[in-house]
């Protein structure tokens, strides 16, 4: 401590004993008889004052008596103490705005995948808020998507053998039944215009829904990692993990077996 902020302290603790004596000279008649013991006539309780060598009301000063911690060790864990707690207010703060942004963000992408106005690659058609048919989601992945190489392997031509285009939930949790733990699929969503991953761990199928936008992809809310292909995020998943607590990498591809009617109308 300076020595400003020394005699400042000092000011506050003598200001604070001052008060104190004020209050109770005031209290005149109780200082004109012996200061024993005055009673609560309600709860009939009473008080017994301790009283100092010449018979008055005995007065502690923190840091003058015999035994007290020194003043300068008093002055530095008082400061200690509220820098301790302004920290802990800050980082409180800070949290409460980070989760407020992660809220704000989480909110943003609702909105955009449930705006009901959407400007497609082809002006012949606007999205309904979320897919109402098979063939809705057929027109959308072949006027928006089958441009992109959506559903290819990289830089080829060739269906990308984790792709199992429009099937169901059920549908891929019985693809997955006896595939290994970290085998995997992508399908295209039935809840929103975009696709789901779903994911086979020792115990339970996890599915994780891809956000989509006009010019990158990537996990909904889960990360900001974005990519400009569907096999861009697939590749990078096969080295970073999707979530950090649950550490999943994407091992093995869940491949088709035999021919698929879940192409239908978006491969030849």
């Amino acid at each position: 401590l300076n020595e400003e902020q020394r005699q400042i302290l000092f000011f506050i603790i003598r200001q604070e004993q001052v008060r104190h004596w004020t209050e109770c000279e005031s209290q005149e008649e109780g200082w004109k008889r012996p200061l024993t013991k005055e009673r609560n006539d309600e709860s009939g309780k009473s008080v017994q004052w301790l009283q100092g060598r010449h018979g008055e009301v005995w007065v502690w000063v923190m840091g003058d008596s015999p035994g007290d911690k020194p003043y300068a060790m008093i002055v530095k864990e008082l400061m200690e103490e509220r820098a301790r707690r302004q920290a802990q207010l800050e980082a409180q703060e800070l949290w409460r705005k980070k989760e407020e942004e992660i809220k704000e963000k989480f909110r943003d992408a609702i909105t955009k995948e449930k705006a009901p106005l959407f400007f497609p690659i082809s002006p012949a058609w606007v999205r309904t808020p979320r897919p109402s048919s098979r063939e809705m989601l057929i027109l959308w992945f072949t006027e928006e998507q089958k441009p992109k190489q959506a559903g290819y392997e990289r830089n080829g031509n060739d269906i990308a053998p984790w792709f199992h285009g429009i099937i169901s939930r059920d549908d891929s949790e019985s693809l997955l039944m006896n595939a290994a733990e970290g085998s995997f699929l992508v399908r295209v969503s039935e809840m929103i215009w975009s696709y789901t991953l779903s994911y086979r761990t020792a115990s339970i199928f996890k599915h994780f829904l891809i956000n989509v936008s006009r010019d990158c992809y990537g996990f909904l809310v889960l990360d900001q990692n974005r990519h400009a292909t569907l096999a861009d995020l697939i590749d990078f998943h096969k080295e970073e993990v999707i979530t950090t607590t649950r550490k999943e990498l994407l091992l093995e591809a869940c491949k088709r077996t035999g021919p698929s009617v879940n192409f239908r109308g978006i491969f030849p």
